[in-house]
């Protein structure tokens, strides 16, 4: 596997510059299995940067969307973490998120998001999590049409469309 050559390649040329960019990360792209009837074919990677990633129905889509996602990432960021090193993952906080009632929660993740509640095991929903994690459509209108008929709320309003958000708005009604 190239991974680990490429991590320490960029790694070693890094200390040569004092900020990086894009083009100093190492990349992987490769091509998923299972999926070859969607649009996400391909897969593309920072080699030690699991949560920066992008997909698409071919490597040029895929590359181009991880920069994207790469851009946005690192607008929130204080510091780069240096090409080549491994970034820990890092979780959003939850302190809004408990405080909605469980009951709540899992109702939303149920009939709004259709996971069962075996599945719901699987699923984090932090203070920024948004309904756009969930989905790869170009609109949440779905969703908006969705939660409208169960709890009886527009949420269409709810800036980035945070869950925790919505669920603040439903709770209160």
């Amino acid at each position: 596997m190239l991974d680990k050559p490429k991590a320490i390649l960029a790694y070693t040329l890094s200390f040569t510059k004092h900020e990086w960019n894009f083009e100093d990360y190492p990349v992987r792209i490769r091509k998923q299995k299972g999926v070859e009837n969607s649009n996400h074919v391909y897969s593309a990677q920072i080699i030690h940067w699991w949560v920066v990633g992008g997909l698409g129905p071919n490597k040029k889509a895929a590359l181009e969307e991880l920069k994207r996602n790469f851009v946005s990432v690192c607008s929130n960021r204080k510091e780069m973490p240096r090409p080549g090193t491994s970034v820990p993952i890092e979780f959003a906080s939850t302190r809004k998120t408990n405080e909605i009632p469980q009951y709540l929660i899992s109702d939303f993740l149920e009939h709004i998001l259709g996971f069962s509640k075996q599945d719901q095991k699987l699923v984090f929903i932090s203070d920024e999590s948004s309904l756009w994690d969930f989905t790869s459509e170009r609109d949440l209108h779905f969703y908006y049409k969705k939660i409208s008929e169960r709890y009886e709320i527009n949420v269409s309003q709810c800036e980035g469309a945070k869950v925790c958000e919505i669920l603040k708005l439903i709770n209160e009604k």
